[in-house]
């Protein structure tokens, strides 16, 4: 069980790490230079957070 928690876990960390580069490539359009760096950082805000979230849940997991 520990396991697979910690698989899915990887997971949805490494698609938090993802979402911002893939919100980058989806918002261009060929004549827009991009999105706006306010949606960049909001994703990278949010991915942090989640980041540190898993991080903080498997620290404690771990040390039971």
């Amino acid at each position: 069980m520990q396991l697979i928690r910690r698989a899915l876990l990887g997971a949805i960390t490494f698609l938090a790490t993802a979402l911002p580069a893939s919100a980058q490539m989806s918002a261009a359009a060929p004549a827009d230079t991009g999105p706006s760096l306010l949606l960049v950082w909001g994703w990278i805000l949010i991915a942090g957070v989640i980041i540190f979230i898993v991080g903080t849940s498997l620290g404690v997991k771990g040390g039971k």
